[in-house]
């Protein structure tokens, strides 16, 4: 089995408000590595793969292939043109936190990339919610005699009818 799974690293802070190092498998969300260190946080991520990986080959569970970059020129440097006030602002920030201007910008990005993500997940969970809600909402309101002869003759123009007619229909 090939174990080569892409991953990304970024900064988050634990419960006690202290920084901490967080890896994250692309194809195996569930997959983490936590540390004080980029070095810890990778080690342990590496560690949990394995156990995971294991377990699933145990227990006959099938596990994605690592996916791999169609294109392999990605070399990982690019050039950034900034203003100099955001060069600044970008270079006293990563001082504070002590890091390099290359991995405090590195890790804005996946978290920002990481944060997309997420907010398009959640955005996409709430309106197969909503959908399903307003389905079961409907099948239940079909079952009112004078709504379905509005709905299937194609009557009621719009929600707020819908709702005046259900009024009328429980009174």
């Amino acid at each position: 089995m090939n174990k080569d799974y892409r991953f990304e690293v970024y900064t988050d802070y634990s419960g006690y408000g202290d920084k901490v190092f967080v890896v994250r498998y692309y194809d195996l969300e569930n997959v983490i590595g936590v540390g004080d260190t980029i070095e810890e946080a990778i080690e342990e991520a590496k560690g949990n793969l394995e156990v995971y990986l294991e377990y699933c080959e145990e227990n006959n569970i099938s596990v994605p292939e690592p996916t791999m970059h169609e294109d392999l020129d990605y070399s990982g440097k690019i050039t950034v043109r900034m203003s100099k006030t955001l060069h600044k602002l970008v270079d006293e920030r990563a001082k504070k936190e002590g890091i390099s201007i290359n991995l405090f910008l590195n890790e804005a990005i996946s978290q920002y990339v990481s944060s997309v993500n997420t907010s398009e997940k959640i955005i996409n969970e709430s309106v197969e919610k909503i959908s399903a809600n307003m389905q079961e909402a409907f099948e239940e309101l079909y079952n009112y005699p004078n709504l379905r002869e509005q709905l299937e003759n194609n009557r009621v123009e719009n929600l707020w009818t819908l709702h005046n007619n259900l009024k009328l229909e429980i009174n």
